[in-house]
Protein backbone atom coordinates (compact mmCIF):
# COMPACT_ATOMS: atom_id res chain seq x y z
CA UNK A 1 0.00 0.00 0.00
CA UNK A 2 2.84 2.37 0.82
CA UNK A 3 4.40 1.74 -2.62
CA UNK A 4 1.09 2.52 -4.34
CA UNK A 5 0.81 5.84 -2.48
CA UNK A 6 4.40 6.76 -3.42
CA UNK A 7 3.80 5.87 -7.08
CA UNK A 8 0.54 7.86 -7.09
CA UNK A 9 2.29 10.88 -5.58
CA UNK A 10 5.07 10.61 -8.18
CA UNK A 11 2.60 10.41 -11.07
CA UNK A 12 0.56 13.33 -9.73
CA UNK A 13 3.64 15.52 -9.30
CA UNK A 14 4.75 14.66 -12.85
CA UNK A 15 1.37 15.76 -14.25
CA UNK A 16 1.48 18.99 -12.23
CA UNK A 17 5.02 19.79 -13.37
CA UNK A 18 4.19 19.20 -17.02
CA UNK A 19 1.21 21.56 -16.73
CA UNK A 20 3.65 24.22 -15.57
CA UNK A 21 5.64 23.95 -18.80
CA UNK A 22 4.33 25.62 -21.94
CA UNK A 23 5.72 24.27 -25.22
CA UNK A 24 5.54 26.02 -28.57
CA UNK A 25 6.97 25.69 -32.06
CA UNK A 26 7.73 28.89 -33.95
CA UNK A 27 6.46 29.27 -37.51
CA UNK A 28 7.55 32.82 -38.34
CA UNK A 29 9.76 35.63 -37.13
CA UNK A 30 9.85 39.42 -37.58
CA UNK A 31 11.83 42.23 -35.97
CA UNK A 32 12.05 46.01 -35.81
CA UNK A 33 14.23 48.62 -34.27
CA UNK A 34 12.61 50.08 -31.18
CA UNK A 35 12.05 53.58 -32.61
CA UNK A 36 10.48 52.43 -35.89
CA UNK A 37 6.87 51.48 -36.49
CA UNK A 38 7.27 49.05 -39.37
CA UNK A 39 8.27 45.46 -38.85
CA UNK A 40 10.61 43.53 -41.13
CA UNK A 41 9.17 41.06 -43.61
CA UNK A 42 8.17 37.80 -41.96
CA UNK A 43 10.81 35.10 -42.18
CA UNK A 44 10.13 31.40 -41.96
CA UNK A 45 11.27 30.10 -38.57
CA UNK A 46 11.14 26.72 -36.87
CA UNK A 47 12.41 26.70 -33.31
CA UNK A 48 11.22 25.05 -30.14
CA UNK A 49 10.13 27.46 -27.43
CA UNK A 50 9.73 26.35 -23.83
CA UNK A 51 8.43 28.36 -20.90
CA UNK A 52 9.03 26.71 -17.54
CA UNK A 53 6.66 28.54 -15.23
CA UNK A 54 8.00 27.02 -12.01
CA UNK A 55 11.50 28.30 -12.78
CA UNK A 56 10.31 31.48 -14.51
CA UNK A 57 12.48 30.59 -17.49
CA UNK A 58 11.90 31.12 -21.20
CA UNK A 59 14.13 29.23 -23.64
CA UNK A 60 14.03 29.71 -27.41
CA UNK A 61 15.97 27.03 -29.27
CA UNK A 62 16.78 29.12 -32.34
CA UNK A 63 20.17 28.72 -34.09
CA UNK A 64 21.53 30.75 -31.16
CA UNK A 65 19.81 29.48 -28.00
CA UNK A 66 18.16 32.33 -26.11
CA UNK A 67 17.57 32.01 -22.37
CA UNK A 68 15.50 34.51 -20.40
CA UNK A 69 15.03 34.62 -16.62
CA UNK A 70 11.56 36.07 -16.09
CA UNK A 71 10.69 38.33 -13.16
CA UNK A 72 7.75 40.60 -12.27
CA UNK A 73 5.51 38.04 -13.95
CA UNK A 74 2.00 39.51 -14.10
CA UNK A 75 -1.27 37.63 -14.02
CA UNK A 76 -2.68 37.08 -17.52
CA UNK A 77 -5.26 39.64 -18.55
CA UNK A 78 -7.61 40.22 -21.47
CA UNK A 79 -7.35 43.45 -23.49
CA UNK A 80 -10.16 45.34 -25.24
CA UNK A 81 -9.75 43.21 -28.40
CA UNK A 82 -10.28 40.02 -26.42
CA UNK A 83 -6.61 38.99 -26.67
CA UNK A 84 -5.03 37.29 -23.66
CA UNK A 85 -1.68 38.72 -22.57
CA UNK A 86 0.96 37.44 -20.17
CA UNK A 87 3.68 40.03 -19.40
CA UNK A 88 6.99 39.81 -17.65
CA UNK A 89 10.36 41.50 -17.46
CA UNK A 90 13.49 39.44 -18.06
CA UNK A 91 17.24 39.22 -17.85
CA UNK A 92 18.78 37.29 -20.73
CA UNK A 93 21.88 35.10 -20.90
CA UNK A 94 24.01 38.22 -21.57
CA UNK A 95 22.54 40.07 -18.55
CA UNK A 96 20.52 42.38 -20.82
CA UNK A 97 17.13 43.49 -19.49
CA UNK A 98 13.89 43.57 -21.48
CA UNK A 99 10.20 42.73 -21.61
CA UNK A 100 8.48 39.51 -22.63
CA UNK A 101 4.86 39.17 -23.81
CA UNK A 102 2.98 35.99 -24.61
CA UNK A 103 -0.19 36.90 -26.48
CA UNK A 104 -3.09 34.73 -27.58
CA UNK A 105 -4.81 36.58 -30.42
CA UNK A 106 -8.44 35.60 -29.95
CA UNK A 107 -9.70 36.76 -33.35
CA UNK A 108 -6.99 34.87 -35.29
CA UNK A 109 -6.75 31.99 -32.80
CA UNK A 110 -2.97 32.30 -32.79
CA UNK A 111 -0.12 32.77 -30.31
CA UNK A 112 2.72 35.29 -30.50
CA UNK A 113 5.80 35.80 -28.35
CA UNK A 114 7.34 39.28 -28.17
CA UNK A 115 10.88 39.93 -26.92
CA UNK A 116 11.56 43.64 -26.37
CA UNK A 117 14.84 45.37 -25.59
CA UNK A 118 15.51 49.13 -25.54
CA UNK A 119 16.87 49.19 -29.08
CA UNK A 120 15.24 46.23 -30.85
CA UNK A 121 12.31 43.88 -30.55
CA UNK A 122 11.22 40.71 -32.28
CA UNK A 123 8.11 38.61 -32.50
CA UNK A 124 7.58 34.92 -33.11
CA UNK A 125 4.37 33.39 -34.43
CA UNK A 126 4.08 30.15 -32.47
CA UNK A 127 1.78 27.15 -32.18
CA UNK A 128 1.29 25.37 -28.89
CA UNK A 129 2.43 21.75 -28.78
CA UNK A 130 2.18 19.07 -26.11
Amino acid sequence: MKKIVIILCFLLSTVILSAETLRFKSTGFSYRERNYYSWSNWQSESSNVIIVMMDNTLIIYSPTVQTYSLYNLQDPYQDVDGDWILKSNFIDQDSDVGEFNLIYRWEDEMWQIYIRFNNIQWVYDVVQIN
